[in-house]
């Protein structure tokens, strides 16, 4: 990876609120190699972690509701969410 070009990626998630779970949709501007979701507040287990942004149709994540995620709407986990990438560790610049 470090001698790879990366472009700075810029994400977009979405988050959809459904009976059992949250389902969450990351996207990204370019490739992200490793991308990795974290919540600003809480200990999250996802369904899947590092993994590539390689397409337009990016990749599609569920959060299992649970006692950390009572009283929480779509929005507000939206909110908690960060993601980087291998990619975020090597571009320089704003």
């Amino acid at each position: 990876p470090k001698h790879f070009a990366y472009e700075k990626p810029e994400y977009h998630i979405q988050v959809l609120e459904m009976e059992d779970v949250f389902a969450i949709q990351v996207k990204s501007s370019t490739f992200a190699q490793y991308a990795a979701l974290e919540a600003r507040e809480y200990d999250w287990i996802f369904s899947d972690n590092y993994f590539d942004l390689t397409s337009p149709e990016g990749k599609s994540v569920w959060l299992k509701k649970g006692e950390q995620t009572i009283g929480l709407c779509a929005d507000d986990v939206a909110r908690q969410l960060t993601v980087m990438s291998v990619a975020d560790s090597y571009v320089l610049g704003p």
